[in-house]
């Protein structure tokens, strides 16, 4: 049993379980966010859609101690932290050579087409807006590490999106 939406207080559901990741399960998915209750919820729907190993960070500062000490397939970042929060931690990432490439999942409460271009631009792989389900972001995490994946091509995918919320604004 899981919960229906990640962040969120949502009934219990019995989940189905999605598509196997069967090439990133030697790599953990490293989890940074503050709040302990949203990382070991998040880290349970990575374990139940085929993520057996997951590494936790409660802000960006921990996050990068641990991408320093051993490779990781992803990571999946909250926006706001007190101690570098996720867009700091992201820049970090694409400046690194080594790490330049990294998916990254970029993870905000905050609905808003300027941050979504402010991700974008730092070069998130995709963003997600809390409360999400469990099949978001297994299709978040389904995408990320496709054969086919390039890191533009959420730019080019969230154009009509962001495109499409400031029109539904006006």
């Amino acid at each position: 049993i899981l919960r229906n939406t990640v962040g969120a207080l949502p009934t219990p559901i019995f989940l189905v379980r999605t598509e196997r990741f069967d090439m990133h399960k030697q790599l953990p998915i490293l989890v940074v966010d503050e709040q302990w209750t949203m990382r070991h919820s998040v880290a349970a729907a990575l374990r139940d859609i085929g993520f057996p190993h997951i590494l936790l960070a409660a802000n960006g500062l921990e996050a990068i101690h641990i991408l320093q000490a051993e490779p990781v397939a992803a990571v999946i970042s909250d926006w706001a932290m007190s101690s570098l929060d996720g867009i700091a931690l992201l820049r970090w990432i694409r400046s690194e050579p080594t790490r330049a490439g990294l998916p990254f999942v970029l993870v905000t409460a905050i609905s808003d087409p300027e941050r979504m271009r402010i991700a974008i631009k730092a070069g998130a792989s995709e963003y997600l807006v809390k409360p999400y389900t469990v099949r978001d972001l297994a299709g978040k995490m389904q995408r990320i590490l496709s054969p086919a994946f390039t890191p533009t091509s959420l730019e080019a995918a969230a154009g009509d999106q962001v495109l499409g919320l400031v029109n539904a604004a006006e």
